[in-house]
């Protein structure tokens, strides 16, 4: 049996990817980065403490040019690690 574990960087940028459109609403997001609420929370805090998410007036999240920009580097990243 073959289970894959996605490490918190994973989880950041899946997270980052999903915002990245438009805003989205935390159900939304908790759903298509198949997440629990509470690791929803911890995230959405990490994201915003760190400028990579911006909050709009109806609560839903959109990503930053600085989180576009830690996609990018991480999307290389995964590249040159194959």
């Amino acid at each position: 049996m073959d289970v894959n574990y996605r490490g918190r960087h994973d989880i950041i940028s899946e997270i980052l990817e999903i915002c990245a459109d438009g805003y989205h609403s935390k159900t939304h997001i908790m759903f298509d980065a198949h997440i629990s609420y509470g690791q929803l929370k911890q995230y959405l805090a990490l994201l915003q403490q760190k400028t990579f998410l911006n909050m709009n007036s109806e609560g839903k999240f959109k990503t930053t040019d600085r989180g576009n920009k830690f996609l990018n580097v991480f999307r290389e990243i995964q590249t040159l690690m194959g």
